[in-house]
């Protein structure tokens, strides 16, 4: 007569233990790369808004001044990341009158790091070059 065994041996829990914590370790791992890439489009968009906007306050300016001299840094914090920021109005090269309209933003350290920027060349008529 044969006996039937019911259950599960040491070996077999073992190694539905060890199946399952490296299934776990793989999704965790999936996880913090998802979160990272959310952190680094998140950083993207703010970078891009900010220097979208700045762009264009430094386009008023410069029409307003008609002058390739114009400079501004300057720097903020939002949602825990420090971004540091330029925007320039210069010619490309003196005595010309082409210039270069830029806005930069720069944030965040090691991988979490990035930077976005906006260029534009301008060239003014001899008319608007002599202030007439």
């Amino acid at each position: 007569m044969t006996r039937c065994q019911r259950g599960l041996t040491l070996i077999e829990v073992l190694g539905a233990i060890v199946l399952i914590a490296i299934a776990g370790v793989g999704s965790l791992q999936a996880l913090a790369a998802i979160s990272r890439a959310i952190q680094t489009a998140e950083s993207r968009v703010i970078a891009y808004q900010f220097a979208s906007s700045k762009f264009g306050d430094l386009q008023v300016t410069f029409f307003e001044k008609r002058s390739f001299d114009i400079s501004e840094e300057g720097s903020f914090r939002q949602g825990g990341i420090e971004y540091r920021w330029f925007a320039r109005a210069e010619e490309v090269e003196e005595g010309t009158s082409l210039g270069q309209l830029s806005v930069g933003v720069d944030w965040g350290a090691g991988r979490g790091a990035g930077n976005y920027g906006i260029t534009m060349f301008l060239l003014q008529r001899p008319e608007e070059a002599a202030g007439e």
